[in-house]
């Protein structure tokens, strides 16, 4: 049995507008996803493949997604108002059964942006394996005027137990013009190695950060002169 789907103006989450199309051929022992698509604003997302419904119902489906914008999915996640922008991509497969999916996907970010700064370029393998997700790679690659800075990191999340582990490190990282939502602007150079295990009731976690020839500008008060500004610098 062959079904065509086609749907408009979805919401997932806090987004709205998604599109939905997909053809989809049923037989007694598999669903083949011909095709199925989901579109929104410049984003798209494809996926094809099998998903068994005898036996070990096996799966075999094909991910594709592009142009899938930052401030979108943080509508999707109802985080609107965090300023941040960017494109994300993501290719892979999943495998395994519907009891123990797993899925291998590696995403791709570019032009990233958060709180004013230009953090660049990421890279990232992702992997679901039963029910954990893990992030065995991780890395930020961050355009800077003499070098390149380095985010590096690894995690991993139980979907049933809630349970995580994270480790984040930095590499010659200069912040440029980190914009806090007070209004101050934040210079210097960051060094930062963080470690976390825990769940999400009960967090547990380290970071050592150091900060060297640090500068917060704060926005000018009332009553200042136009194009007035205040500084201060902070040198260990």
């Amino acid at each position: 049995m062959h079904s065509r789907i086609s749907r408009r103006a979805l919401a997932i989450g806090g987004a709205k507008g998604v599109a939905l199309a997909a053809d989809l051929a049923y037989t007694p022992t598999a669903l083949n996803v011909q095709r199925a698509e989901l579109t929104w604003e410049e984003a798209k997302a494809h996926v094809d493949g099998r998903i068994g419904l005898d036996g070990a119902r096996r799966l075999s489906l094909n991910l594709n997604a592009n142009e899938v914008g930052v401030p979108w999915l943080l509508k999707v996640a109802n985080q609107a108002d965090v300023p941040a922008s960017g494109v994300l991509s993501a290719m892979g497969k999943v495998g395994g059964t519907t009891d123990r999916p797993q899925a291998m996907l590696t995403v791709r970010g570019t032009k990233l942006v958060a709180y004013g700064e230009e953090f660049g370029a990421l890279n990232s393998d992702v992997n679901l394996a039963g029910r954990e997700v893990q992030v065995s790679r991780f890395t930020i690659e961050k355009p800077q005027p003499d070098m390149p800075g380095l985010f590096t990191g690894t995690a991993s999340y139980h979907l049933d137990r809630r349970t995580y582990t994270a480790e984040l490190n930095s590499e010659h990282v200069k912040l440029l013009g980190l914009q806090l939502p007070g209004g101050q602007t934040i210079r210097g150079d960051v060094q930062l190695a963080a470690k976390g295990m825990g769940s999400v009731d009960a967090p547990v976690g380290t970071a050592d950060v150091t900060l060297d020839a640090l500068e917060v500008e704060r926005p000018a008060a009332a009553g200042e002169r136009e194009g007035g500004q205040g500084v201060c610098a902070i040198h260990p």
